[in-house]
Formats: C-alpha cells, structure tokens, sequence
C-alpha cells in the first residue's frame, strides 16, 4: 500500500522564511508543537490515503489530464483549526491565489472521479505549519495568532503541482515525489476558451532533480 497526496510544494524565501521563523519560535515559547520542516512545507490539493500499488500508477496516469495555467500566491496571517481559542493545527493563510488554487483542486478532483472516493470534505486553501501536541499556554498561544494575524509570508509561483508519496516516521513524514505536473500556459496566448493549460508530467528524472 502507498499512502499519497496531490499538493503544491512551498519553498519560503527571504522575508517570508524570516517571518515564518519568527513565528514558529514564539508559538514553541507557549505551545507545545510539532513544527513543519521547512523541506516539507507544501499546500495539500488531494490528500488520497493509502491506495494499492496498482490504482497508483491509474491515480498518476488520470492527473496527466489537469489543465491550468501558471498562477502566482501570496501568503498572509495565521490561524487554527478547528479554532484560535482550540488549536490543533495551525496554518498560514492564501490572499492572492486562492481562487486558482480551488480551480486546480477541483480539476484533480475531476480528474479522479471513478478512481478514489469522492473527498466530501470541503476545501480551504492553506499551509499547514505546526502540530499541537497538547499542553501549553493556550490563552498565550491565541495571542501569538492575533498578533501575527495579519503577517505576510512572501509571494510565490506555482509552476506544477505533485503527486506525493508519504511514508510515516517516529520523527516525522517523509515525503518524495511519485510525479511532478508542469503548469503551461494556453497555447497561442489564449487559444483556448476556458483560458487553462495543460499539466505536463515530468519524467522521473526530472522530477528526482527538482
């Protein structure tokens, strides 16, 4: 069985990256978290679950057939589920973006229809930073969200989306790519009515070198 995910990798840059350490450290002064490596960081489109070795390779073949363009993000502020007062898990928030990024999971969702189990949870786009593993200071915690409520993260391109496989550590997720999904731009500036491109699948060898 492999246990996999459609996601688009997150790599923090500059400001953004100083930001999102600031943060973390300051959540780890009141919380006690399991932080996201920074390596791993990485907004989830699909997560699939374990599935057998043979509907991987259907899964892989069936998001060849995703379209949509390029499109830039911007990352900003924080929040918890299931609350800021409760939280479980905590996130950075999509501004700019986030409509595209429902586009594409609504393509791959599509894409796999007939293949997995319809997700019947509904989508919010977001990237997960830390773990709350219990205990703390939780009224200092909802402090640290308000504060950085408003935080900005950077901005960045999202160029091709992945296919992800998960294998589950005493330390931690390891993730490494089955796939990579190159995002086009429409042929001809535009040639096509619905104005989406085409994910183009990496060879294995490209995608081992990203």
């Amino acid at each position: 069985m492999v246990r996999c995910f459609v996601a688009v990798d997150v790599r923090l840059q500059g400001d953004g990256l100083e930001a999102y350490r600031r943060v973390t450290r300051s959540l780890e002064s009141v919380l006690r978290i399991k932080p996201v490596e920074e390596g791993n960081l990485h907004l989830t489109l699909r997560f699939i679950g374990e599935v057998e070795e043979e509907r991987v390779a259907r899964i892989r073949d069936a998001l060849r057939a995703v379209r949509h363009p390029p499109f830039d993000i911007s990352l900003r502020g924080l929040g918890a589920f299931p609350s800021p007062s409760n939280p479980r898990v905590i996130w950075i928030g999509v501004e700019e973006g986030s409509r595209e990024l429902r586009e594409l999971r609504d393509g791959i969702e599509s894409a796999l229809r007939g293949i997995v189990p319809e997700d019947e949870e509904g989508f919010t786009a977001h990237l997960t930073i830390a773990r709350v593993k219990g205990g703390g200071r939780g009224g200092a915690g909802l402090g640290i969200l308000k504060e950085h409520g408003d935080a900005d993260f950077g901005t960045m391109r999202v160029s091709d989306f992945r296919l992800k496989r998960s294998v589950l550590t005493r330390t931690g997720p390891i993730y490494t790519d089955i796939e990579v999904y190159r995002l086009v731009e429409p042929e001809g500036g535009g040639g096509n009515p619905e104005g989406k491109g085409q994910a183009q699948a990496l060879s294995r060898g490209e995608a081992r070198g990203r």
